[in-house]
C-alpha cells in the first residue's frame, strides 16, 4: 500500500471519528479532545527526549483529565474574554517555544504542554456550553481546516514549484498555499448556500482559520526541523504522528473562538 493510499484511508478514519463525536454529542467530543491531549503531550515529550519528565504518562493524564473534569463535571461560567485570555496565553507559549528552540534546540515541557492543552480545552468548553450551536461552530472549523489542507496538498502536487518556507518546510509551496486558500473560499460559498447557516461572516472567519492553520503547520515544521525529524510520530499511517494531524487545529482554534465570541456574537 503506497503512502497516498494510506493517507486517504487513515485520513478518512480520522475525519469520521471527529465528525461522529461532534454530531453524537457529549461526552464523546470532550473525550476525543482529552484523547488528543493525552497522545499529543506524550508525543511531544518523546520528541524532545525530555529526561527530566519521568512521570510523562501522569503529566499527560492529568492535563487530559482536567479537560474532562472542567468540561463535563465542573462547568465554568462562560464569558467571552475567557477565549481572548487563552488566545494571548497561547501566543505567549508560541513565542517561548520558538525562542527556546532557536537557543537550545528544544523547548520546555510546560510551554509544549500548554500549547497543546489550551486550544483543545477551549474547544471542549465551547462545545459543552454553546449547546446546539456548538455543533455547527465546531464542524465549520474542522471542515475549513480539512479543505485548506487537502486543497493545498493537491494544488502543491499539481502546480507547486516555489517553496514558501524553503529552509523549514521545502515541500510547502506558494502555489499549494494559494490554491488551498482560493479553493477553501469556494468551499465556504458552497457551505453557506447548502449547509451551515451560521451567525457570523463565514468568509472572514474562514480567512482567519486558513491563515492561522498555515501558521500552525509552519510552526510544527519548524519544530520538527530543529529536532531533526521528519514526522512527530508514526501513530497515523500516511500522516505521521498526532501532532502532524492536529497542528492546524492547535493554532487556529483560539483565534477562531475569540472571533466568534468577541466579534461575531455582538
Amino acid at each position: 500500500m503506497n503512502n497516498f493510499t494510506k493517507r486517504i484511508i487513515f485520513g478518512s478514519i480520522y475525519v469520521a471519528m471527529v465528525v461522529s463525536s461532534v454530531v453524537i454529542g457529549n461526552p464523546w467530543f470532550v473525550f476525543l479532545m482529552a484523547l488528543f491531549t493525552l497522545l499529543a503531550i506524550l508525543e511531544s515529550i518523546k520528541l524532545n527526549n525530555d529526561q527530566a519528565s519521568r512521570n510523562k504518562e501522569l503529566t499527560a493524564l492529568v492535563y487530559s483529565g482536567i479537560i474532562v473534569y472542567l468540561a463535563l463535571y465542573q462547568p465554568l461560567d462562560q464569558f467571552t474574554y475567557h477565549y481572548l485570555i487563552m488566545f494571548v496565553l497561547h501566543l505567549s507559549t508560541v513565542f517561548f517555544i520558538r525562542k527556546s528552540m532557536l537557543a537550545k534546540g528544544r523547548s520546555s515541557l510546560l510551554f509544549d504542554t500548554l500549547y497543546i492543552w489550551l486550544p483543545l480545552f477551549a474547544l471542549a468548553i465551547h462545545y459543552t456550553q454553546a449547546e446546539g450551536q456548538a455543533v455547527n461552530d465546531i464542524l465549520f472549523l474542522f471542515v475549513i481546516i480539512w479543505c485548506a489542507d487537502s486543497f493545498a496538498y493537491v494544488s502543491g502536487k499539481l502546480f507547486g514549484k516555489h517553496p514558501i518556507f524553503p529552509e523549514t518546510s521545502p515541500k510547502k509551496t506558494w502555489e499549494g498555499t494559494i490554491g488551498g486558500a482560493v479553493l477553501s473560499v469556494l468551499a465556504v460559498f458552497i457551505i453557506q448556500k447548502f449547509w451551515f447557516q451560521l451567525d457570523f461572516n463565514m468568509y472572514i472567519t474562514a480567512g482567519i482559520i486558513v491563515i492561522s492553520s498555515i501558521s500552525g503547520d509552519y510552526l510544527q515544521s519548524f519544530y520538527k526541523r530543529r529536532l531533526g525529524v521528519k514526522d512527530s510520530g508514526s501513530l497515523i499511517p500516511g500522516h505521521g504522528g498526532i501532532l502532524d494531524r492536529i497542528d492546524s487545529i492547535l493554532f487556529s482554534s483560539l483565534p477562531y473562538l475569540t472571533y466568534v465570541h468577541l466579534i461575531a456574537e455582538k
